[in-house]
C-alpha cells in the first residue's frame, strides 16, 4: 500500500548558514521544502515526475517525530546551534485514493530547501 508510510527512505538534510547576517551571530532560522506545483488538491504532498503519467501519485514527508512536513511551508527544527543544525525527514511515497491505480516504473520528485531566518 502507498500510504505515505510504507517504503520511507531517510532524507538527511544537513544546514550551515554562515557570512552576511548569520555573522551577527545565532538566528532564529526555520526549513521549509518549496516545489511550485505539489501533488493533490490539498498541496500536502510533494508532487512525481517521469514518462508516465503517475499523477495519483505523490511523496509524504515527516520529521523525526513522524509529524507530516508540507510542501511551501516554514518550521522551526530542533537541534539547531550557531546557525547549523540537521533536518532528518523521511519521504515515502503516498496514492491519492486507497483505489488508485499506481503504474510501476521509475519516478522521481524534486524540491528545494529554504531557510527562512530573524
Amino acid at each position: 500500500r502507498l500510504n505515505g508510510t510504507n517504503y520511507s527512505q531517510n532524507v538527511p538534510i544537513h544546514v550551515k548558514c554562515e557570512g552576511g547576517s548569520f555573522a551577527q551571530g545565532a538566528l532564529n532560522i526555520k526549513l521549509g521544502i518549496q516545489q511550485a506545483n505539489p501533488a493533490f488538491d490539498d498541496g500536502k504532498y510533494l508532487s512525481t515526475q517521469g514518462t508516465t503519467d503517475r499523477s495519483e501519485l505523490g511523496i509524504a514527508l515527516r520529521d523525526r517525530q513522524g509529524n507530516p512536513v508540507a510542501p511551501n511551508t516554514f518550521y522551526n527544527v530542533p537541534g539547531f546551534a550557531n546557525n547549523e543544525g540537521d533536518w532528518n525527514l523521511t519521504a515515502a511515497p503516498v496514492a491519492k485514493y486507497t483505489t488508485s491505480v499506481i503504474p510501476e516504473g521509475e519516478f522521481h520528485a524534486s524540491a528545494t530547501v529554504v531557510a527562512e531566518f530573524q
